[in-house]
């Protein structure tokens, strides 16, 4: 049975006794695998192969992937800028770019932007942060990202864009959570809507937590 659980923290598992079959529950591969009893039960380990240059393989499975990635780099936001450019925000809040022109030269999927560039603007952020799709089809997931990420510089009416598409001041917020200024007020001061920044006298808010707060 395959545990739905995950352990966030590192862990030395040196002590067990590694190779490519080792009680393999499956069959025999080309990754170390080993395993373990703990209270009478059979617990299995896939270690996936590593190296600087192509970074984490082996991911056989979404699990997995979620254990050499997932946990720590999941996106927040994606934003298409001018020039076919991506600003991405990831959860930690990071800012990067992606550049798409490379990519539509080489794959199919993104072809079309070639005649149609500003169909750039229909790219939208796979559910839950894993990654990038467009027409409903995912075409950069999370493990793909670094080799894809262009040094391009944040420029003032990228920022001005970046700002305008995350953030909410105190009128807008009130109108999406069809409440008064008073309440949003209480929520501040409850601390179950944080102020993002605050400008003069203007308070903004992360457009996410303003719609945490509509679920």
């Amino acid at each position: 049975m395959i545990r739905a659980d995950f352990i966030k923290e590192k862990q030395d598992l040196t002590y067990l006794q590694w190779d490519k079959v080792s009680g393999s529950s499956g069959i025999g591969g080309s990754f170390l695998k080993a395993y373990e009893i703990l209270d009478g039960k059979k617990i299995y380990y896939k270690l996936s192969a590593y190296d600087p240059i192509t970074g984490i393989s082996g991911k056989e499975c979404f699990n997995e992937l979620i254990v050499s990635r997932f946990l720590d780099v999941l996106l927040k936001e994606v934003l298409p800028l001018s020039d076919q450019l991506l600003l991405l925000e990831f959860i930690d809040e990071r800012l990067s770019f992606v550049d798409l022109k490379p990519l539509i030269q080489t794959d199919r999927r993104l072809s079309f932007l070639k005649s149609h560039p500003e169909r750039t603007g229909e790219v939208k952020l796979i559910p839950g942060g894993y990654g990038i799709s467009l027409n409903g089809t995912a075409f950069l997931m999370i493990e793909e990202l670094d080799k894809h990420l262009s040094d391009y510089r944040l420029t003032a009416d990228d920022l001005q864009k970046y700002y305008d598409a995350t953030l909410l001041a105190t009128g807008e917020v009130c109108k999406r959570l069809h409440c008064s200024r008073q309440y949003i007020n209480s929520l501040i001061n409850k601390g179950k809507l944080p102020v993002f920044r605050k400008l003069d006298n203007v308070q903004l808010f992360s457009r996410s937590d303003v719609e945490k707060l509509l679920w």
